[in-house]
């Protein structure tokens, strides 16, 4: 059983709100991410250098995810924002995105 949708616009600030959120959390684990290699990596140039280890890296621990996460926040809320006005427009002048979607799974006959 399929059902043959059509959609023609979708809602700017519901889709900006989940873009923002999206975002931040991958920016929160891209940040992460870089943060663990820069303390690995100046941790190892350190203990060549000197004796001692670094606290570049430990800083960068706290303030990567911080700068990345608010970061992509920002272009993510930018670039979400621009795509759904360019979709609304250009479904408006198309007619908007065909969906047919099956049912057997939501509705099982028993």
């Amino acid at each position: 059983m399929y059902a043959h949708w059509k959609l023609r616009r979708i809602g700017l600030l519901s889709a900006v709100k989940i873009g923002c959120v999206v975002s931040s959390v991958i920016g929160f684990v891209t940040g992460i991410i870089w943060a663990l290699i820069i303390m690995f990596f100046s941790s190892i140039i350190s203990l060549m250098m000197t004796d001692q280890a670094s606290s570049f890296g430990f800083s960068a621990l706290i303030i990567l995810p911080i700068l990345f996460t608010i970061l992509y926040a920002v272009l993510g809320t930018f670039f979400t924002f621009f795509f759904v006005l360019i979709f609304n427009l250009v479904a408006g002048l198309l007619g908007g995105l065909e969906l047919d979607v099956d049912y057997t799974y939501i509705f099982k006959e028993k």
